[in-house]
């Protein structure tokens, strides 16, 4: 008995670390550091044809995929000045002219978008969205990709001024022939530039949210991605500004922050992944779980052991067997509320994860910064989230969620958003967000009695 025992230990000792061998720390999409990120980066290009002849000139830009971790990427983001020559052109329309007698025919000249893998491997591409204030343009290719991977976003806060930033793209290729390397516009061709997250800033007038850096941006890296020493993207490259006297002695770089970027996504339900920095690494939970397994095993063995040696003693005479006495059943626990509905809502993620709080028949639970007047409040400073955000109500045994005009929206997951004042149904187990998908919620309802 004692050598089967031995033998389980041993087995269940060597299997945990050959189990933990096969587990990755690294993220679903293969980044995990700023020199991974260049594997999500690519070349835009706006280029004119007429027939079968390109146009010698172009303009040029860079641009990042975004999408789900582990499936091929379809979407790109950019600056819009990078594809406003593409716009201007009739987003790739046939380019009418008007002749000196008034006759309107097509010159046969068209302007196409493509993103380049390198100098001899494109996919067209298509703007789907854009917002000339914010400088943002979101693109689409024919189909997804396996020759790049998506980013993952990343909201910049406070606490990160101060921190290493990557600025990557096409400065030097995308614009200029007076070096002519072996090869053009592929992996190896990213550029990289580091400085400083210097500060966050809201531009004046715009209210365009942005991320002040060190890190030198030339033209070229426009709609390239900035991101963390960890590869998740902060912003998009922008611009640069210069002292008042015109003398490049004073640059500031730019950025336009994430904050933006997903609030264009989430308008026109663009699919994309954000970095928890809370969500820990797989393996320290695996490791904790396998010694927990360790000690589990070692107890059994003690105890089973312990147990044998205990039947070798003189046995001992049987005690008469009693009646049990009867245990009086608990009563049902009364609900904590009268007015409670049986709907619960939890947290998920954000400010107030993993917070469950029961839904009354009687008062709307009302979410928001308010703590006055919002009986479910979010922390003051919580990113995205209005005075009054949203509300919970229940109306003849039915749940409803109702915007309440809100900056940011109100969004039935995957990305529906809602419209103000319009109350939409709501079931167990269907989710929720406000603001961003970092601020979750799921509905549930009433364990037990």
């Amino acid at each position: 008995m004692k050598k089967r025992l031995f033998a389980f230990l041993l087995c269940t000792l060597v299997l945990v670390p050959m189990l933990l061998i096969g587990c990755s720390s690294g993220s679903a999409n293969g980044v995990n550091s700023y020199k991974d990120a260049k594997n999500g980066v690519v070349v835009v290009e706006n280029r004119a044809r007429a027939g079968d002849e390109w146009a010698k000139s172009a303009t040029f830009g860079s641009g990042f995929f975004i999408g789900s971790p582990g499936e091929d990427p379809q979407y790109v983001l950019t600056n819009h000045h990078v594809v406003e020559d593409f716009l201007a052109f009739d987003s790739g329309e046939p380019i009418y002219v008007e002749l000196d007698d008034g006759t309107v025919v097509n010159s046969g000249i068209k302007v196409y978008l493509r993103v380049f893998f390198d100098s001899e491997d494109y996919a067209n591409a298509y703007v789907v969205a854009y917002d000339e204030h914010r400088d943002i343009a979101l693109l689409r290719i024919d189909k997804p990709t396996d020759k790049r991977v998506p980013l993952m976003l990343l909201e910049p806060n406070e606490d990160m001024v101060g921190s290493h930033v990557y600025a990557l793209g096409f400065p030097g290729l995308a614009d200029s022939y007076i070096i002519d390397p072996t090869s053009k516009w592929g992996l190896s061709d990213i550029s990289f530039t580091s400085g400083m997250l210097s500060r966050l800033v809201t531009e004046a007038g715009t209210g365009v949210r942005r991320v002040q850096t060190d890190a030198t941006l030339q033209h070229g890296n426009s709609g390239g991605p900035m991101v963390t020493a960890e590869g998740n993207v902060i912003g998009i490259n922008t611009m640069s500004t210069y002292s008042s006297d015109g003398v490049e002695t004073e640059t500031t770089q730019y950025a336009v922050s994430t904050t933006e970027i997903m609030e264009l996504l989430d308008k026109n339900n663009i699919k994309y992944a954000t970095y928890d920095p809370n969500e820990g690494s797989i393996v320290p939970i695996i490791l904790i779980a396998a010694a927990a397994l360790v000690v589990i095993v070692a107890v059994v063995v003690i105890i089973i052991v312990a147990a044998g040696k205990k039947s070798k003693k003189a046995p001992v005479p049987d005690a008469p067997i009693s009646s049990p006495a009867s245990v009086p059943s608990e009563p049902p626990r009364a609900p904590m509320n009268g007015d409670d509905s049986g709907f619960r809502v939890q947290g998920t993620s954000g400010a107030l994860n993993g917070k469950r709080v029961y839904i009354s028949t009687n008062q709307p639970l009302v979410i928001g910064r308010d703590r006055d007047s919002c009986n479910l409040p979010v922390p003051e400073g919580t990113p995205g989230i209005s005075r009054q955000h949203c509300a919970l109500s229940v109306k003849e045994g039915k749940l409803y969620i109702e915007d309440l005009g809100s900056s940011h929206g109100t969004f039935i997951a995957p990305g529906r958003k809602l419209a103000a004042k319009e109350p939409i149904e709501l079931h167990a187990g269907d989710t929720f967000y406000i603001g961003s998908p970092k601020e979750s919620f799921v509905i549930d309802i009433k364990r037990g009695q």
